[in-house]
């Protein structure tokens, strides 16, 4: 199981309700694709912690990297406006279960 993290805050002008719809939509249609088997959305509570890394969390889980870097490309090349429409600092990080 690889698990693919994305922190980030949403810019200014994004209400939250809107962008957890977009989110869970753009997610659902991964999950129909077979490209994840699982994801959780995640936000920062009461402050607590590190402040670099966003308010928000996505973690994404697959079986296979090579799913994983086809959803990495959908995001960056721009098939997909989720994260550039909604979200600024956006930080991300691939890991897998450890030890294996």
């Amino acid at each position: 199981m690889n698990f693919y993290q994305v922190w980030f805050d949403l810019k200014d002008s994004v209400r939250h309700k809107e962008f957890l719809k977009s989110a869970r939509d753009f997610l659902d249609l991964l999950k129909i694709r077979g490209l994840i088997t699982e994801y959780v959305i995640l936000r920062r509570k009461l402050g607590l912690g590190p402040e670099e890394l966003g308010e928000f969390n996505i973690q994404i889980m697959g079986q296979s990297i090579g799913a994983l870097d086809r959803i990495s490309e959908l995001i960056t090349k721009g098939d997909s406006d989720l994260y550039l429409k909604h979200a600024e600092m956006v930080k991300f990080g691939l890991y897998r279960k450890w030890p294996l």
